[in-house]
């Protein structure tokens, strides 16, 4: 008489559902063509003067030193929320959507707070203020996440 193996699951099926299902999907934060709105230049031209600089415009790179100052902190909520996902407290696309939700919120909060270099006196005179990345708000707005 031969003894069956019992196996004991402890969640791993679940945690390798979670898994595949991330498998092949990201997360795009930033300005995309498709919300770059009417005006010329749109806020993905805009965004992309002021990110790397013209002739004309100072370099604010405003995603990229986002990026630099927060990925430690990224990596922490994203290692807390992965557990989350591991345990069946939140699926994966949840756990996308809120890698989105932080970087563009930190992005936004950059361009918000960008103060240097300042604009040039003539933008200032033209603006009527004194914030570099923001004119209309219209780029900052376009700050969005894409889930695929």
């Amino acid at each position: 008489m031969s003894r069956g193996v019992k196996v004991k699951d402890h969640g791993w099926k679940r945690i390798r559902a979670q898994v595949k299902a991330l498998n092949k999907r990201s997360v795009t934060v930033g300005l995309h063509e498709k919300d770059a709105g009417e005006r010329e230049p749109n806020a993905v031209m805009r965004g992309y003067y002021n990110e790397f600089g013209t002739e004309n415009i100072p370099a604010r790179p405003f995603i990229r030193g986002t990026h630099d100052e927060k990925k430690r902190e990224w990596a922490n909520k994203i290692t807390r929320r992965f557990r989350s996902l591991m345990y069946g407290h939140i699926d994966a696309e949840q756990f996308l959507r809120m890698v989105g939700r932080m970087s563009r919120d930190d992005i936004k909060a950059a361009v918000i707070a960008w103060s240097t270099p300042p604009n040039a006196p003539r933008t200032v005179a033209q603006k009527g203020f004194d914030d570099p990345l923001i004119e209309t708000g219209e780029m900052r707005d376009a700050v969005r996440y894409n889930v695929k």
